[in-house]
């Protein structure tokens, strides 16, 4: 397999983890027990891991 076909995928399968962790975040975030400021604060931090890995 090439490198670019590699890194293609691996990126592809990166955005979808992000994708599933976040969905959960925000999931967790609406549930009762959860401090909204940490999940925010993980969701930032998702934010900022998206844009170094574009």
């Amino acid at each position: 397999m090439a490198f670019k076909e590699h890194r293609e995928q691996t990126l592809a399968v990166q955005k979808k983890a992000m994708q599933s962790a976040r969905a959960e975040v925000l999931k967790a975030r609406r549930e009762r027990g959860t401090d909204p400021e940490v999940a925010d604060k993980v969701l930032h931090r998702f934010d900022l891991q998206s844009v170094i890995t574009r």
